[in-house]
């Protein structure tokens, strides 16, 4: 979410930019995420007659669409919407003679019912036809100056001027099904003044928890919706001013104006009050413990506060759901009044890590699971972010770990870890030979265990890895230090180790084990195992992810972790006739992750990568760029063109208008310069005019979801040469150097 690191990165590669203009028809730099769609509606100016349906009485002319008393319910209409989409509609009523607008209807679902009178109106909802229609009552007369029907999804910008935007669908949440929750020692000292959330709610029953700020009996104090309505406890009222998508809908207060949310939909809450509300006994839990049923509803992006939103930070905070209100200059909101947030994006393990600053109020997930591929809410692509694996289940404590020749494990409540928090374990060695602690866990492969260790002074030598025939020796010292090493190992299980032949006190925090030859960013554990759980930058370190790694700097590209996509919003410049010429091109950090899967998809135009009638970008386990046209297969023949793990690529894909694919890849060439070069030409003439979605960093199937960074994707309706190519290639290689 936090986007604290702008971008700018992207934005200064491009001054003096000579990207090829002819013929171009699609270019996603990828350098910001935008809240909403494109405007659907044509003519929402009202100055084309011939673009809207008009039932008796209306008038269509001259910027205004005018109405009169034709004593019947009458419709302006237009077939622009998608069923099930979710869209936000802007209406800008010019005047009212007599009556008013019965509503807005996005197909026969209604929203902004119930009389509309001089101005601007919004509201958001779920199209269940193609037909929108703007609703006149029997006696309403008078005007209406614009409208504009947007698909509320977050995009990244298509920058060639043709509106291919491409919708994210990287963002994460936990699922609450029932009996789950995340609890927190959210402290009772901290006032609260505004909540804020993602909620997509999943059920409409009675007394389904959202929040339980503790107690018990008469003094429980909880937040539910009651049939999607959402209202305080009857038993210690709790009153907060209610928000949602922006807009105020009334409050918490029991008999008061409750607001109801809208059943399977994601919708951004914020909860403001101008008094100081406190949790009892240092609890803030989600979804569970309150009277009533556990919650049912997906969850993203929490956020507690204690000073009071404004009118102005609810609707920045509404419009910028990838950055914090503290983000707005004008806004007087800091920092240092943000005291949690759980991001609920981590997407594996037990653990909602708080990002908000050193202290951290850390959550128990307990039975709610993670859902990935979700629009609106914020995208983890457009994020910084860093990953890591630990198949160690408790990373902290030792207690779980076996004591061997005479090591002896104890906690020291005193000694202040890497990462702020105080008290950890220490390993008493006694001198005996292969003393040390060991845990036992399943693994193969190629293995590298890290952990964190110190002495109280001087230096220490010691040992650490995943079996007696294979350790690294290491210098302790009086500072933490972070030491890894890694083996390979066959069979089905290792035990990492910490081991020491002297009599010496070792502190030791921070144990992980995971598969690879190097150690990735470190995961705390608590009772669960994660892969490749993902963490993004600390609110008061953008530097940072929330356990003090270096966070994954997004300068340049889509970041995507093997869950998260994006589809193209597509038109007709996507179907390439028979023999019709074009260019694909951009940049790929290569990677490719077995996944039961020959192929993980960077671009595909529709269907399956390898289908007829589409073509993709791929990455495949013999470290090769390859391209499909129409299901032929078309990769580097040369061995110098292999890639490896993190190496940014330079891609271009040519057909003429005939049948002559050419195939390009960057290469450092006999002179020493790295360009593009010929890497393969093929013959496929083929209609490349599919229909299907398509999608950027996975393909139509459920096992090629690309793992690493796209960037710069650029689409022409021509064949481009060399020379071309050799342009963008330059034009855009500022921030993919390897």
């Amino acid at each position: 979410m936090l986007n604290i690191i702008q971008n700018t990165i992207g934005a200064i590669r491009r001054v003096g930019e000579s990207v090829v203009r002819a013929g171009l028809k699609m270019w996603l730099p990828f350098t910001k995420a935008e809240p909403l769609g494109v405007n659907v509606v044509t003519d929402g100016s009202f100055n084309d007659t011939s673009e809207w349906i008009k039932e008796n009485g209306w008038v269509v002319s001259g910027g205004l669409a005018t109405r009169t008393d034709v004593d019947s319910y009458t419709a302006l209409q237009q077939n622009c919407l998608v069923s099930g989409t979710t869209y936000i509609v802007t209406i800008v009523v010019d005047s009212v003679t007599s009556g008013n607008i019965f509503g807005i209807r996005l197909g026969t679902n209604y929203i902004l019912q119930g009389g509309l009178s001089v101005g601007t109106h919004t509201a958001t909802g779920t199209a269940n036809s193609n037909v929108l229609s703007i609703m006149g009552n029997p006696d309403f007369a008078g005007t209406i100056s614009s409208i504009s029907i947007q698909e509320y999804a977050q995009e990244t910008p298509d920058i060639s001027g043709n509106d291919n935007n491409a919708i994210l669908k990287t963002g994460k949440a936990l699922v609450f099904a029932g009996n789950d929750s995340v609890e927190t020692s959210f402290p009772s000292s901290k006032t609260i003044k505004t909540i804020a959330f993602w909620i997509y709610p999943t059920h409409s029953n009675t007394g389904e928890t959202l929040f339980y700020f503790g107690g018990s009996s008469f003094g429980t104090r909880f937040l539910h919706l009651s049939h999607l309505t959402l209202k305080s406890d009857s038993f210690n009222n709790t009153n907060f001013n209610v928000y949602i998508d922006g807009v105020a809908r009334g409050e918490t207060n029991i008999g008061g104006n409750n607001p109801t949310l809208v059943i399977n939909e994601w919708q951004r809450v914020v909860l403001t009050s101008s008094t100081d509300f406190n949790t009892t006994l240092n609890t803030l839990d989600v979804a569970s413990k309150g009277f009533g049923s556990d919650g049912r509803f997906k969850m993203a992006d929490l956020q507690i506060y204690g000073t009071e939103f404004t009118t102005d930070d609810i609707a920045y905070d509404y419009a910028n759901p990838q950055k914090l209100v503290t983000d707005n200059a004008s806004s007087n909101v800091t920092l240092n009044d943000l005291h949690a947030w759980w991001h609920m994006s981590e997407g594996d393990g037990t653990i909602a890590f708080d990002s908000s600053s050193a202290t951290r109020y850390d959550g128990l997930i307990i039975g709610a699971t993670y859902e990935s591929g979700q629009e609106r809410i914020p995208q983890l692509g457009m994020m910084n972010w860093s990953k890591g694996s630990n198949l160690i289940e408790y990373s902290e404590d030792l207690t779980e770990w076996s004591e061997l020749s005479s090591a002896v494990v104890s906690f020291d409540s005193s000694i202040v870890n890497p990462d702020g928090t105080v008290g950890c374990y220490k390993v008493t060695f006694d001198g005996t030979f292969r003393g040390r602690i060991e845990y036992n866990v399943a693994i193969d492969g190629i293995v590298v265990e890290s952990v964190y260790l110190r002495v109280e002074s001087g230096t220490q030598a010691a040992k650490i890895g995943g079996s007696s025939s294979s350790l690294g020796d290491v210098t302790v010292t009086d500072q933490w230090q972070r030491f890894s090493h890694s083996a390979t190992y066959t069979g089905t299980s290792t035990n990492p180790r910490v081991r020491c032949d002297d009599a010496a006190v070792i502190y030791v925090w921070g144990v992980q084990y995971e598969s690879g030859a190097s150690a990735s960013a470190y995961r705390r554990t608590n009772g669960t195992a994660v892969t490749d759980a993902t963490l993004i930058s600390c609110a008061t370190d953008s530097q940072k992810d929330i356990l003090g790694n270096a966070v994954r700097v997004k300068g340049s590209g889509f970041n995507l972790d093997g869950t998260g996509y994006a589809e193209v919003l597509d038109d007709n410049v996507f179907d390439i006739p028979q023999d019709g010429a074009f260019t694909f091109m951009g940049w790929l950090k290569f990677k490719f992750v077995s996944t039961g899967s020959g192929v993980n998809v960077v671009y595909a135009n529709g269907g399956l990568s390898t289908d007829t009638n589409t073509f993709s970008i791929n990455t495949n386990n013999s470290n090769k760029v390859i391209a499909y046209i129409s299901g032929t297969f078309t990769e580097a023949l040369d061995s110098s063109f292999d890639k490896t793990d993190g190496d940014w690529v330079f891609f271009a894909i040519t057909r003429n208008a005939g049948s002559d694919i050419k195939f390009y890849l960057n290469k450092v060439d006999t002179d020493g310069v790295e360009k593009p070069m010929l890497a393969r030409t093929r013959s496929n003439n083929n209609s490349l005019t599919n229909a299907n979605v398509k999608y950027i960093g996975r393909d139509s199937g459920t096992t090629r979801f690309y793992k690493e960074r796209i960037d710069d994707l650029i689409l022409y309706n021509t064949e481009l040469s060399l020379d071309d190519i050799t342009q963008n290639y330059n034009a855009t290689k500022s921030g993919h150097n390897n």
